[in-house]
C-alpha cells in the first residue's frame, strides 16, 4: 500500500470513530441528566464544547485532509477555497486545547474559590470561558489565510515552499507554542493548585466552604439554620463526604483527558518543529507515524468520560432503550450518583438560597422559618 493510501485509510478511521465517539458523549450527557432530571454541570457543559471541537477536528480537519490527499497534487478549488480550507484546519486544532484550559480554569475556581463560585452564576462562567477560547482559536488561526495559496499549478501550498526558511520555523514555533505548549503549561498551573486544594483540605472541601462561610457576618436566622445543621452531623458529615468524592473524580476525569492530549500532541509537536528546523533529521515515513498519535486524541476523549461515569451512561442507555432494560433491577442505594428523586432540600426562608446540599430526608430543624422545601423553591447550585 503506498503511503498516500495508507495515510487516507488510517484518517478516514480516526475520523469515524472520532464522531461515532463524540456524538455518543453527547448523547449520552444529554440523556444521562435527562433521565436523571438534573441540569447539565458546568463541567459537562465545557466538555459539550470540546466534543464540538473534536467533531469539528475530525470533520474540518481531518476530513477535509483526505479531500485534497486524494486529488494531490492538484487541488480542486479557487484560491479561496485553498485559504479557507487551510483556516478551517486550524481552527478546531487550536479550539481543543483551549476549551481544555477552560475545563482546568472552571476547576479551580470551584475548588480553590469556593465562596466566589457559589456566589456567581454557575453556567456564566463556563460560558464565558468556552468562549474565549473559541474566539482566541478563530483569532489565532487568521494567519492560515495568508500563507496559504493555490499556484498556477493547481496546487494548495505554503508561500514558503517545502524547503527550510526562517519564515517557515518562525509559523511551525508560533503554531506549537500557541496550540500545546501554552496552554498546557496553563492547564499544568491551575490543577497544581486545584490539587493542592484537594489533598490540603482539612476535613474535606465542603467542610472547609462552611467553615469560610460561617467565619462572615451573619444575621441571626442564618447561624439559627447554620447551627441547626451542624447539630446534624452525620448526614452533614456523609453529604460533604459524598460532595468531596464527586469533586475528586471530576479532578481525575478532566486531569486524565489534559494529560492525554499533552502525551499524544507532545512527539507531533516537537516533530513538527524539528521538521521545520532541520528536515534532514526525520525521516518522512516516521514523521507521518507520530502525527497518527495526535489524530488518535478526538477518538480517546469520549470514551475517558465514560469510563469515569458509567452510571451516567447505564442511565442515557436505560432513557433511551427502556424496553431492553425492563428486567434489570433498579439502581441500589450504594450507586456512585445520586439518582434518587425523592429529595429535600435546606433553604433559607427568606433568600431561598441552598447550603451546600441535599438529603434523602426531611431535615429536622424545628421551627417555621427553616426546614424542607421543594427543588423549584430554590436556588440549588451543584458542587460539579
Amino acid at each position: 500500500m503506498s503511503m498516500i493510501g495508507f495515510m487516507i485509510m488510517h484518517m478516514s478511521s480516526v475520523m469515524t470513530f472520532a464522531i461515532v465517539g463524540n456524538l455518543l458523549l453527547i448523547l449520552v450527557i444529554l440523556r444521562g441528566n435527562a433521565a436523571a432530571k438534573q441540569r447539565i454541570s458546568p463541567v459537562q457543559l465545557l466538555l459539550l464544547h470540546n466534543c464540538v471541537a473534536d467533531l469539528l477536528f475530525a470533520l474540518l480537519t481531518i476530513g477535509s485532509e483526505v479531500l485534497v490527499i486524494s486529488t494531490y497534487p492538484d487541488f480542486l478549488g479557487p484560491d479561496w477555497v485553498c485559504r479557507l480550507t487551510r483556516y478551517c484546519q486550524m481552527v478546531p486544532m487550536f479550539a481543543s486545547p483551549f476549551l481544555l484550559v477552560a475545563i482546568s480554569a472552571d476547576r479551580y475556581q470551584a475548588i480553590c474559590r469556593p465562596l466566589a463560585h457559589y456566589r456567581s452564576d454557575r453556567y456564566r462562567r463556563p460560558n464565558c470561558l468556552a468562549s474565549i477560547a473559541w474566539l482566541l482559536s478563530m483569532t489565532l488561526s487568521l494567519g492560515q489565510l495568508f500563507i496559504w495559496h493555490k499556484t498556477p499549478n493547481n496546487e494548495c501550498v505554503t508561500i514558503y515552499g517545502r524547503g527550510v526558511s526562517p519564515l517557515k520555523s518562525a509559523y511551525v514555533v508560533y503554531f506549537n507554542t500557541c496550540a500545546w505548549l501554552i496552554p498546557s503549561i496553563m492547564a499544568a498551573m491551575f490543577y497544581y493548585y486545584v490539587c493542592r486544594a484537594v489533598w490540603r483540605a482539612p476535613g474535606g472541601t465542603s467542610r472547609r466552604l462552611m467553615s469560610t462561610i460561617t467565619k462572615e457576618k451573619l444575621d441571626s436566622e442564618t447561624q439559627s439554620y447554620i447551627d441547626c445543621l451542624h447539630k446534624q452531623s452525620f448526614m452533614y458529615n456523609r453529604q460533604a463526604s459524598e460532595f468531596d468524592r464527586k469533586r475528586v473524580q471530576t479532578v481525575r476525569l478532566t486531569m486524565t483527558i489534559i494529560a492525554c492530549n499533552f502525551f499524544l500532541w507532545a512527539p507531533f509537536c516537537i516533530a513538527n518543529v524539528i521538521q521545520a528546523v532541520k528536515p534532514s533529521v526525520i525521516n518522512p515515513r516516521v514523521f507521518t507515524y507520530i502525527c497518527i498519535l495526535g489524530n488518535l486524541n478526538s477518538c480517546i476523549n469520549p470514551w475517558i468520560f465514560i469510563f469515569f461515569n458509567v452510571n451516567m451512561f447505564k442511565r442515557a442507555f436505560r432513557n433511551i432503550f427502556p424496553s431492553w432494560t425492563n428486567h434489570q433491577s433498579p439502581p441500589t442505594s450504594n450507586s456512585t450518583d445520586i439518582e434518587s428523586n425523592d429529595l429535600s432540600y435546606g433553604c433559607f426562608a427568606k433568600t431561598k438560597q441552598m447550603v451546600l446540599f441535599k438529603t434523602s430526608t426531611p431535615i429536622p430543624c424545628g421551627t417555621s422559618d427553616f426546614g424542607s422545601c421543594s427543588k423549584s423553591d430554590c436556588d440549588y447550585r451543584q458542587m460539579i
